[in-house]
């Protein structure tokens, strides 16, 4: 299987809240170890950037970035990092209930995908990922108007949590 093909298979979730998948982590083998080291915290605004880049691109407006969603997303993706929770969507009403408590939101979605590249690059592979993915894209596309974006690391694999809400 040719490597630019692995990121799509291996790199996302599905995105609606039903249904789980899992794979090995996509890996980088031009990653070098003097690649500029990126934040967790830039990956996520590197992310959101490119998001409303493609939206704006589309004619649609801009995702609002909700801290507190954002919170949330983070505690997701630290949980998938941390291997207590598996990769996917597990624990998706629970983070349903807490965006609620944030306002009155009246629809959900997520995303999550994880890969192994250097940290200069990892938010580029998971939106280009994302986009890919008609479930994904689906959602970068959809008539949101809020989003949070959460990134935790563990080893050299970077996970992602995007949540949306409207």
């Amino acid at each position: 299987m040719p490597m630019r093909i692995l990121p799509l298979i291996l790199l996302l979730a599905a995105c609606a809240p039903a249904g789980m998948t899992s794979g090995a982590p996509v890996r980088d083998p031009s990653a070098a170890s003097a690649a500029p080291q990126v934040s967790e915290a830039e990956m996520e605004a590197q992310l959101h950037a490119a998001v409303n880049r493609r939206r704006q691109s589309r004619g649609l407006a801009p995702f609002a970035f909700d801290t507190g969603m954002a919170e949330i997303a983070r505690q997701h993706s630290r949980d998938m990092a941390a291997e207590r929770v598996p990769f996917g969507h597990a624990g998706f009403d629970a983070r349903v209930a807490a965006v609620r408590r944030l306002g009155r939101f009246s629809s959900f979605a997520e995303n999550v995908g994880f890969n192994d590249f250097a940290s200069d690059r990892a938010a580029e592979v998971a939106f280009n990922g994302f986009v890919q993915s008609a479930g994904h894209r689906r959602n970068l596309d959809g008539a949101f108007t809020r989003t949070g974006i959460g990134v935790a690391r563990s080893g050299r694999t970077y996970y992602f949590t995007q949540v949306f809400a409207r």
